[in-house]
C-alpha cells in the first residue's frame, strides 16, 4: 500500500516512509535480568528510598540446570509445528465450507478467533477472502478491464512480459468458479493492486501533489485516472483502484483532497467487516505521520466520515501497529472520537456467533509436558523480560534491589526509543506542513530561505534537519557540504547536544555527514551516539565518535554490549581490503577487542541468554573473544553463590 509514488515522488516518499513510519520499539524498553552479582548490590538511591510499592513478590527460581535431550526436544518442535500447520489448514477447510453454506465473513472469523487461530493468521484470512469473493463476484469486468490493456503488438521484453502476466491473469480468473466449488481451502485473492500499478499511470498525479496544487485539482485528476474503468470495479471497496491515488494523497498529507475522494467515491471506501480496511489503515498511518500538525478539524472529520472509522467498533492486529494505537488520542485532541481495537481484546468465548469450528490440540498431554520442559530455559529468560515499570512494582528484596541498580535498568529508565521515534515523526511532520507551499523539489534541494520556521528547540531543530537531509542525500544533487551549509544557514542544523534525536538515525548516510561536520562532541553525547552505532554494527561511524571517547566504560551499558546484542552472523565475509566494510558486526567486534574491550557482567548476562537461545551465534562470539564464554554455574542463577563478576 505504501509503494505507490514513482519518478521524482518517490525520493521524498523513501525519506518520508523512513522516518515517519518507523519501526516499533517495545523491545528497547523490556530489560532482560538474569543475575547480578554481588558487588554490584549496594544500597537504593535516596531518590527511590520513599517510593512505597505494593506488596507484590517476586521470587526468582532457580536455573533448570538439567533439560530433556535436544534431538527430543527438537522433535516436539517439529511435530507442533506440523500440527499447528495442520490445524491451521484444518481450519481453513472449515471456514471455506462454512462460506459456501452462506455464513459472513464476520461470523466464520469469530469461529476460527474462538478456535484458536492467531490474529495475524485470522486478518490475513479474512482480508484475503473479501477480497476473493470481491473478484468471483466481479470476475466479468475484471476480465474486460485486462483485456483492453493487454498489448496489441508486443515488441519489448517488457511488452511482452506484460502481455503474458496479463494472459495468466485472465487463465487464474476463468478457473475461479471451479475452484471455489472444490472440497478445500479458498485459493489466494486475485492481485488487483498489481493489475493497476501496471495500468494506470500516475505520474501526472505525483506530479500536482508535488507541485501543491489545490485539493480540488487532486481529486479531478484522480476521477481523470480513473475514468476508464469500470464503475462496479472503482466503487467495489475490495477492487477499487482508489486505494493508490488515496494513499499516495495522505502519505505527503493532502488530508483534504483524501476527504473529497472519500465523498465523492463513498462505496468504495464502504466497510461493513469488523477488522478495519486498507482503506482505513492508511488514515490511521496518515494521522500517526502527521499528527502535530492535523489542525484542520473539518477536513479531517470528512475523512473519518467518509472511510466510515468512526461509524461502529473495529479491531485490529495489533503486532507493529503503532499508528493505529495512537490514533485515537490524537483524533480526540480535535474532538473526534473512533472506536478501534486490537483483536486481543476480543475474548475468544464471546459468544457472539453460533458457528462453531472444533479442532484437535497439537500434542497430547505427555508430550505437551515434555515440550513444555524443553522450554524451561527460555521461560527463565522470559520471566527476566520485563519493563521498568513491572520491576518497580515488586517489593524490596535483594534480587529486586540488584535488578533495579544494574546498568541495564538505568539504560532502559534513561532511553525510550518509542517516545524518541513519535517527537521525530512528529518534527518531520511539522517540518512538512510548514514547507507545504513550497514544491517538493524545492525542499529536496534545500531552498529554504523563506520558510519562516518559528522558535524551535535543538531537538525539533536535530529531527527536522536531519529527516530533510536524508531528503537530500536520496536527491544525491547537492554536496555533504552544500547540505551542510545550506541547513545551517537556514536554522536547521542538528546539534551535538540533542544527542538522542543523533542516535535514532544510527547506522545512516545522513549521521555520517553531519558527525564529519561537528568541530567537538562531547564525551557523553559521544558515548551516547558509539552504543547506537554500535548497534548497527556500524564501525566507520564509530571510528568517527572514537577520538572523543573516554577511557573505561565500567559498569554502563557500552558499545561493545550492544555489539553483542545485535550479533548477527556474516556468511560471506569477504577478506580483508583497503577499502573496510562501512558495517560488520564481526569486524566491529575485532576491533573493539584488539583494542582492549573490558569484559563486564551486563555482557556476560547477555552470553549467558546467546548460549541457549542463539547457540551458533555464541559459539562464534566466543570463538572470537573466549573471556565471553560462560558456564550454568557462573553465578547467574539465584541459587548460586553471587561472586562471580567476570
Amino acid at each position: 500500500m505504501k509503494k505507490t509514488i514513482l519518478t521524482l515522488g518517490a525520493l521524498a516518499l523513501v525519506a518520508l516512509l523512513g522516518y515517519f513510519f518507523l519501526p516499533s520499539a517495545d523491545k528497547q524498553q523490556t530489560m532482560l535480568i538474569t543475575e547480578v552479582s554481588e558487588e554490584e548490590h549496594t544500597q537504593q538511591q535516596s531518590a527511590a528510598q520513599g517510593h512505597k510499592k505494593p506488596a507484590k513478590n517476586y521470587v526468582p527460581e532457580p536455573f533448570p540446570e538439567q533439560t530433556l535431550d535436544s534431538e527430543l526436544c527438537e522433535n516436539l518442535k517439529d511435530l507442533f509445528n506440523q500440527h499447528h500447520f495442520q490445524n491451521r489448514q484444518q481450519l481453513e477447510l472449515l471456514a471455506a465450507r462454512a462460506l459456501k453454506q452462506g455464513h459472513s465473513l464476520d461470523d466464520i472469523s469469530l469461529a476460527l478467533w474462538a478456535a484458536g487461530m492467531d490474529a495475524r493468521a485470522l486478518i490475513y484470512w479474512h482480508n484475503g477472502t473479501a477480497a476473493l469473493q470481491a473478484s468471483l463476484k466481479q470476475r466479468t469486468a475484471i476480465k474486460r478491464y485486462i483485456q483492453k490493456n493487454i498489448p496489441a503488438n508486443p515488441q519489448t521484453e517488457v511488452e511482452m512480459a506484460k502481455a503474458r502476466a496479463m494472459a495468466s491473469f485472465i487463465e487464474r480468473l476463468d478457473e475461479l468458479p471451479m475452484q471455489m466449488q472444490q472440497d478445500k481451502r479458498l485459493p489466494s485473492s486475485f492481485p488487483m493492486d498489481y493489475l493497476y500499478r501496471n495500468t494506470l499511470a500516475q505520474q501526472g498525479l505525483e506530479e500536482l501533489i508535488i507541485g501543491n496544487v489545490p485539493a480540488y485539482e487532486l481529486a479531478q485528476k484522480v476521477k481523470d485516472l480513473i475514468y476508464e474503468v469500470d464503475t462496479t470495479l472503482v466503487n467495489d471497496p475490495q477492487l477499487t483502484p482508489l486505494k493508490l491515488s488515496f494513499t499516495a494523497l495522505l502519505m505527503l498529507g493532502k488530508t483534504e483532497a483524501a476527504a473529497i475522494l472519500s465523498e465523492q467515491y463513498p462505496l468504495a471506501f464502504r466497510n461493513d467487516f469488523m477488522f478495519i480496511s486498507d482503506m482505513q489503515q492508511v488514515v490511521l498511518e496518515h494521522i500517526e505521520a502527521f499528527g502535530s500538525t492535523l489542525t484542520d478539524a473539518d477536513a479531517l472529520s470528512r475523512l473519518i466520515q467518509g472511510t466510515q472509522l468512526g461509524s461502529k467498533r473495529y479491531y485490529y492486529h495489533r503486532q507493529g501497529q503503532l499508528a493505529i494505537e495512537r490514533a485515537p488520542s490524537t483524533l480526540s485532541q480535535l474532538g473526534i472520537h473512533i472506536d478501534i481495537h486490537p483483536l486481543t481484546e476480543l475474548p475468544r468465548d464471546n459468544a457472539s456467533t453460533a458457528l462453531t469450528f472444533a479442532t484437535p490440540a497439537a500434542l497430547d498431554a505427555q508430550q505437551q509436558a515434555q515440550l513444555e520442559a524443553c522450554s524451561a530455559r527460555n521461560t527463565w529468560f522470559e520471566e527476566r523480560e520485563k519493563p521498568i515499570e513491572q520491576w518497580q512494582e515488586f517489593a524490596d528484596s535483594a534480587f529486586v534491589a540488584r535488578v533495579i541498580e544494574s546498568p541495564e535498568f538505568d539504560y532502559c529508565q534513561s532511553h525510550n526509543d518509542k517516545e524518541m521515534e513519535l517527537f521525530i515523526n512528529d518534527s518531520a511532520a511539522r517540518l512538512m506542513s510548514l514547507a507545504q507551499h513550497k514544491p517538493l523539489p524545492e525542499l529536496m534541494r534545500l531552498e529554504l530561505d523563506d520558510l519562516n520556521l518559528p522558535p524551535l528547540s535543538e531537538q525539533q531543530k536535530t529531527a527536522m534537519g536531519l529527516f530533510i537531509s536524508s531528503m537530500a542525500v536520496l536527491d544525491n544533487k547537492l554536496t555533504e557540504q552544500e547540505i551542510v551549509n545550506k541547513l545551517s544557514n537556514a536554522g536547521l542544523a542538528p546539534s551535538i547536544e540533542a544527542d538522542q534525536v543523533l542516535a535514532q538515525f544510527a547506522g545512516s548516510n545522513e549521521l555520517t555527514l553531519w558527525l564529519k561536520s561537528f568541530s567537538h562532541i562531547p564525551e557523553q553525547a559521544a558515548f551516547e551516539l558509539a552504543n547506537a552505532v554500535a548497534a548497527k554494527g556500524h564501525i566507520a561511524q564509530y571510528k568517527l565518535l572514537e577520538p572523543y571517547l573516554g577511557g573505561a566504560h565500567g559498569e554502563r551499558l557500552d558499545p561493545l554490549y550492544f555489539v553483542l546484542k545485535n550479533y548477527s552472523l556474516e556468511r560471506y565475509l569477504p577478506p580483508e581490503s583497503k577499502t573496510e566494510r562501512p558495517v560488520s558486526y564481526r569486524r566491529f567486534l575485532e576491533y573493539l577487542r584488539d583494542n582492549g574491550a573490558e569484559i563486564q557482567p551486563h555482557h556476560l548476562r547477555l552470553m549467558m541468554k546467546n548460549r541457549f537461545e542463539q547457540p551458533e551465534i555464541y559459539q562464534h562470539l566466543i570463538t572470537l573473544l573466549p573471556e565471553l564464554a560462560v558456564n550454568n554455574s557462573d553465578g547467574y542463577s539465584p541459587s548460586a553463590a553471587n561472586s562471580k563478576t567476570s
